[in-house]
């Protein structure tokens, strides 16, 4: 997360701490995305599709659109990244979790395995 939390052009300011702070907001990603997934007809993270497989609501659709266009405009990362979260804070359903998987299989991500 630390790294496009950055817009490609810009110069990544590293220090230790926003390592630690990248490195607790994706487990907390990963965290938000196994509960969910636990009251969704999928049961796991493992089992949910990606939104290309299966219809989404008119809500997320749009999030996800948005979420393709600040990547594919000049990888506005940072703008993407704040899309990425919006499934799980304002939509918080588990119909939000098919275009959140894709988003992250776009980042090239996935969440950690639950423990």
């Amino acid at each position: 997360l630390l790294f496009y939390s950055a817009h490609y052009r810009d110069e990544l300011n590293f220090t230790w701490d926003s390592l630690a702070a990248a490195q607790k907001g994706y487990e907390k990603l990963s965290r938000k995305c196994h509960q969910l997934s636990q009251t969704s007809e999928w049961e796991t993270w493992e089992a949910v599709p990606l939104s290309e497989t299966v219809p989404l609501e008119d809500e997320v659709q749009k999030l996800y659109e948005q979420f393709l266009n600040f990547l594919t405009d000049a990888l506005t990362a940072p703008q993407a990244l704040t899309i990425l979260w919006t499934p799980l804070k304002l939509i918080n359903q588990p119909s939000a979790l098919p275009a959140l998987k894709s988003m992250l299989d776009l980042l090239g991500m996935t969440v950690l395995s639950q423990k």
